[in-house]
């Protein structure tokens, strides 16, 4: 058995999700209070992810100027969470985090659709917390029930990504709210009843 803290540093890190680029720089704090080196399992539990200087690079033409995400920066902490060396699912838990604005979710789902101009204004609230359940393996990441919160705005989504990407959104300001589907291909905005469609909706449909 073991017990222990490493901390990794990384800068200039590059993602690429779909035509959408992300670039930062990564700080984890990795906690162990508990591990066994014979079957790789690990309590990470208290573990923290600090990313810095990010921007999210679109491959579309059609930009706003309040998508410019330049600076932003997100700190997650891992509540509770197991990994586990070789497994098909290495990494699952509950992720707490506090992020400067929304830019990178909205920007995420406006990509290929034209959101409501009152969306598009949440991208200039701050700061922003939630939470979330993450599922990592080899071939999947899974996002459960991840909730943001600022003042009167906030986000539900459910996403899911083994070949293609899926998943659902849910935005409300006020009394006004809306739902819409992540993937390949054009979805609609739900915006009656847009809570009800979303907590009704599973994840990989496609309409």
């Amino acid at each position: 058995t073991c017990h222990g803290e490493l901390e990794l540093r990384a800068g200039a890190v590059h993602a690429t999700m779909d035509d959408l680029t992300l670039r930062g720089d990564v700080v984890v704090h990795a906690r162990v209070p508990a591990g066994d080196l014979q079957t790789g399992a690990y309590d990470i539990s208290g573990s923290t992810l600090q990313l810095r200087h990010v921007r999210v690079v679109s491959g579309s033409s059609k930009r706003h100027g309040k998508d410019d995400s330049a600076g932003w920066w997100a700190d997650m902490k891992l509540v509770r969470a197991k990994a586990a060396v070789g497994a098909p699912i290495f990494l699952q838990g509950q992720l707490a985090l506090k992020v400067r604005d929304s830019v990178p979710f909205v920007t995420i789902f406006s990509e290929k659709r034209k959101l409501p101009s009152w969306v598009r204004g949440l991208l200039d609230v701050r700061p922003v917390s939630g939470s979330a359940g993450v599922q990592v393996g080899d071939k999947v990441l899974k996002v459960t029930k991840f909730q943001l919160f600022a003042g009167k705005f906030e986000i539900l989504l459910e996403m899911e990504r083994r070949r293609k990407l899926v998943g659902k959104l849910y935005a409300r300001f006020g009394k006004l709210g809306l739902g819409t589907r992540l993937g390949e291909g054009k979805h609609p905005l739900h915006l009656l009843n847009a809570r009800n469609w979303y907590n009704a909706e599973p994840v990989g449909h496609h309409d």
